[in-house]
């Protein structure tokens, strides 16, 4: 990952209305943003970390609003996004772009080859032998991927034992395949095929029929950067949610201020595309 010659800070007003400047004279905005550490703030065990009645509100919101698409992507399951975003019409990839839901048809389109991949149940039963060994750490399963957890866990693993799991997960399923992801507190197994960066260039030349659409991403994490590069390579706004190293253009503090942004950009643009009085 190419770290940004100058990622820019939005908590600075001057930076923010540049953001806005730029977005507002676009033609129409397709808005990706991932889910965990992004729209909402990370918990200790996956399902506590719900939309809030005014989370729902402003996607709604956002959603709805004229020349503006907006999909989560995310590496949650199919089942728990569902539930998210159950009535509001928004479409969504889960397990990292694994699988689309599309929303107006009530479909899921598998997107990988081989679903689910060969090495999925040599990887699950891996994953809980370490959840075995790591009290307070937990298995968080997938359709298409599995997840360890053990950001509970009384004492967080050293790098180098988290690197000999890793090593063992590889050799275990003997899958060139299998990709390893380091999270926050989080080791992840999933396809090489997956990934945020595939999924967004899938879904422009799948999906969209827009002409000069702006794209905007908003992620907090490793599998975030894939995104931004896809969105960097088309020209668009790539947002980092928190600290790290990152080829965004800009960032921004905490999860809580990014739908307060992303409303303000999509109804900016909106609102200069009409013909006002």
């Amino acid at each position: 990952m190419a770290e940004a010659e100058m990622t820019q800070d939005l908590a600075h007003e001057y930076t923010r209305q540049a953001l806005l400047s730029r977005a507002e004279s676009a033609a129409a905005l397709l808005i990706f943003l991932d889910y965990d550490g992004t729209l909402v703030a990370l918990e200790r065990t996956p399902e506590l970390a719900g939309l809030s009645a005014n989370d729902r509100s402003a996607l709604l919101r956002i959603a709805t609003l004229p020349g503006t698409t907006l999909v989560l992507v995310s590496g949650r399951t199919r089942a728990f996004l569902q539930e998210q975003l159950d009535g509001l019409g928004i479409d969504f990839a889960a397990e990292h772009g694994a699988l689309f839901y599309d929303s107006r048809r009530g479909e899921t389109l598998p997107l990988l080859q081989d679903s689910p991949p060969r090495w999925l149940d040599s990887a699950r039963a891996q994953m809980r032998a370490w959840a075995a060994e790591v009290p307070g750490s937990f298995v968080e399963e997938k359709e298409l991927s599995v997840a360890w957890h053990y950001r509970n866990a009384g004492t967080a693993p050293a790098a180098e034992t988290l690197s000999v799991f890793a090593a063992r997960l590889k050799e275990a399923a003997g899958a060139p395949d299998m990709d390893i992801l380091f999270g926050k507190k989080v080791i992840e197994a999933r396809s090489m095929y997956a990934g945020k960066g595939a999924f967004l260039n899938w879904y422009l030349k799948s999906r969209t029929g827009r002409t000069g659409a702006l794209i905007i991403c908003a992620g907090d994490d490793a599998t975030d950067e894939e995104m931004f590069g896809a969105a960097n390579g088309s020209g668009g706004i790539a947002v980092r949610v928190g600290p790290g190293a990152t080829c965004a253009d800009y960032r921004i503090s905490s999860p809580e201020l990014v739908l307060p942004l992303i409303e303000e950009i999509a109804l900016r643009r909106a609102l200069c595309g009409k013909q006002l009085p």
